[in-house]
């Protein structure tokens, strides 16, 4: 299909109707903090720990696709974000790896729209400039063959006043407000062997070493353009 549209958004990640909706995750794909609090909660903590529970772990910098279930969305995309640690530890690539994991398994799963919070804006430590400018670049320059959309989904004022000194327009949210007029096509309603068989799919393409690899690839080269520009 070619490049996604990337929309930036200040607001709730829930409030947005999307196919998949990507949380941040830690390696035993465990309930954590802020985002994934919300997300678990709204999803239903114990259908969605149950089926985490059955997947098992999840490495730095890789995905793991479960049903939605109670969401708005059809799939959740856990992907897992690595720490700072000293910048000497590939930090920045493995951030981007993570971004690519989740847009490829958006991707895989057919989704049209896909809704991101700002990866390693929070807890794990990144510089918040330098972790929206990866967010920002790795989105625009996805090419999807089925997704069309990327939802950067930005909450407070700090991050908000950021994009305002990038020259980076967003959409202002309001809490109570449903996206419904702007995705129009998709939430069409899927069976759920179809799901099941995507989720497959999903699982298949993001653990096999060469796509990894391959991923992980052309993270250092948008870093390196990251860097320079900077």
């Amino acid at each position: 299909m070619g490049i996604v549209r990337v929309e930036v958004v200040r607001g709730n990640i829930l409030n947005i109707l999307s196919n998949a909706i990507v949380l941040p995750a830690n390696t035993g794909l465990l309930e954590g903090r802020g985002v994934s609090t919300a997300i678990f909660q709204a999803a239903g903590r114990k259908q969605l720990a149950e089926a985490c529970r059955k997947i098992g772990t999840c490495q730095e910098g890789k995905a793991v696709v479960t049903p939605g279930f109670r969401l708005k969305a059809d799939y959740i995309i856990h992907t897992v974000v690595p720490r700072w640690i000293d910048g000497q530890h590939h930090e920045y690539e493995r951030l981007c790896a993570s971004y690519l994991a989740a847009l490829n398994a958006a991707d895989i799963l057919s989704c049209a729209s896909v809704s991101f919070p700002l990866l390693g804006s929070g807890n794990n430590g990144y510089d918040l400039s330098i972790a929206f400018d990866v967010a920002y670049q790795i989105l625009q320059q996805f090419e999807g063959s089925v997704l069309n959309t990327a939802y950067l989904v930005i909450y407070g004022e700090s991050t908000a006043r950021l994009a305002a000194e990038k020259g980076i327009p967003y959409i202002e949210l309001p809490e109570a407000y449903m996206r419904k007029n702007l995705l129009p096509s998709d939430k069409a309603p899927r069976q759920k062997g179809a799901m099941e068989q995507a989720i497959a799919q999903a699982g298949a393409f993001l653990g096999k070493k060469e796509n990894w690899d391959a991923m992980l690839d052309v993270a250092f080269k948008i870093v390196r353009l990251i860097k320079e520009i900077k």
